[in-house]
C-alpha cells in the first residue's frame, strides 16, 4: 500500500479528510505515523533490493562453476572408462589381480588405476549432488521476472 498522493483523502479508508486533521475521523489512522511507517517499508524495500543484486551474482556463478565442473567430471569419467575398458565399482579384485568392468567383460589394470577409477566414480556420485545443488541454487536465485 503506497501513501495517497491525493492529501485530501485517507491513505488507508480514502476518506475525506481536511488538510488539519492529524488522524482520519473514518478509521482513525494517524498520518504521521502512517507517512513514517510507508517511508521506513520503502527503505527496507530499496535495501533488500540491493541486496538481492549483490548476492545473486554470486550465487550464479557459483552454480555456474559446479554446473561446469559436474559435466566436465562426467565426460572425463566417460573417456576415462572408455579408455582403461570399464570403471572399478563394477570390476573386482581376484588374486592379487585388479580388473575394470565394462558390461560383463573384465580388463586388467594395475592397483593404481583400479584405485583411481574406484575414486573417480565417487566423484562423479558427488558431482550430480553438485549439479542438483547448482540447479536449486539458479531456480532460487531467478527473480520472479525471469521465471515468466
Amino acid at each position: 500500500m503506497r501513501c495517497n498522493q491525493d492529501e485530501s483523502r485517507c491513505p488507508k479508508c480514502g476518506a475525506t479528510r481536511k488538510s488539519e486533521d492529524t488522524e482520519c475521523l473514518t478509521c482513525g489512522i494517524v498520518f504521521e505515523k502512517y507517512k513514517l511507517f510507508m517511508e521506513k517499508q520503502r527503505a527496507l524495500a530499496e535495501k533488500s533490493d540491493k541486496e538481492k543484486k549483490i548476492k545473486t551474482p554470486l550465487l550464479e556463478k557459483i552454480s555456474g562453476i559446479l554446473f561446469a565442473l559436474a559435466i566436465l567430471n562426467m565426460l572425463a569419467f566417460a573417456v576415462i572408462t572408455s579408455v582403461i575398458g570399464g570403471d572399478a565399482i563394477s570390476g573386482k579384485i581376484e588374486d592379487g589381480r585388479y580388473y575394470v568392468s565394462n558390461r560383463g567383460k573384465y580388463t586388467e589394470v594395475s592397483q593404481s588405476v583400479y584405485t583411481f577409477s574406484r575414486i573417480h566414480i565417487y566423484s562423479v556420485v558427488l558431482m550430480y549432488a553438485l549439479l542438483f545443488c547448482a540447479a536449486g541454487i539458479r531456480a532460487l536465485t531467478k527473480s520472479p521476472e525471469e521465471n515468466q
